[in-house]
């Protein structure tokens, strides 16, 4: 965890680390990957939908997390290092 606690990851997640939180919490719980809507985490946060997926485009371009769309079923997310 001392490895995610750094300046470059403050600047590389921003805000975005809400998110991150968010799904590695979701992702310890479940044990695997897992579909979840931009609403149901920007409802934990009182964010929109479009701020969320903001937010995850942010992860995926900075390598924290990658995703695996599933057309019409929305986004499969998978935390990198977990």
């Amino acid at each position: 965890m001392d490895k995610l606690v750094d300046e470059r990851h403050y600047v590389n997640m921003g805000p975005a680390v809400w998110a991150y939180i968010w799904l590695v919490k979701k992702r310890m719980q479940s044990g695997n990957d897992f579909v979840v809507t931009f609403r149901e985490i920007g409802d934990t946060y009182g964010v929109t939908p479009r701020g969320v997926m903001k937010w995850m485009e942010r992860l995926e371009r900075n390598g924290y997390i990658k995703t695996k769309n599933l057309y019409h079923f929305g986004k499969k997310y998978h935390v990198n290092g977990l």
